[in-house]
């Protein structure tokens, strides 16, 4: 494989409208992939149809979690729904390798400095060899117009 079609989304906040719609978006695309960059839920009120509606479009799926969600829900919607959870794993797709870290320096899965870049170094262990790597995380980078926000 050397071309991967990404729909890649984040801060869903339990939008179940929000999924839907996207999974429509990634069938009619015809994406090879939906990535989900964390805050899948709000503060974990609920997690119904957030990942489901992209199973039903037969779209393999992978996700971190964000600050909004815990670790044990990402591995649980993982488990229930077949997708893969890039918080300190791997995945390759052809020559194109993908790895993560999710959580974020504040909020409910607050993570130091040192913890993200040592969840990141053991996930690049698995793609270190791909010739095309994609590094996901729900963190923004430092010094962008995001921490305005903050």
């Amino acid at each position: 494989m050397t071309k991967l079609k990404i729909l890649a989304a984040g801060d869903f906040h339990s939008d179940s409208g929000l999924a839907k719609r996207l999974a429509e978006k990634a069938e009619h695309e015809n994406v090879d992939l939906v990535v989900i960059t964390g805050d899948i839920t709000h503060q974990e009120i609920s997690t119904k149809d957030l990942i489901g509606p992209f199973v039903l479009k037969n779209k393999k799926v992978a996700l971190i979690p964000g600050n909004h969600e815990s670790f044990a829900t990402a591995d649980f919607l993982c488990q229930l729904y077949g997708a893969t959870n890039l918080h300190g794993y791997s995945l390759m797709m052809g020559n194109i390798g993908l790895f993560g870290c999710g959580g974020a320096n504040c909020g409910l899965n607050k993570l130091s400095e040192e913890e993200i870049y040592d969840t990141l170094k053991r996930a690049y262990q698995g793609v270190k060899d791909a010739k095309t790597k994609i590094m996901i995380t729900h963190v923004h980078p430092s010094g962008t117009i995001m921490e305005k926000f903050l």
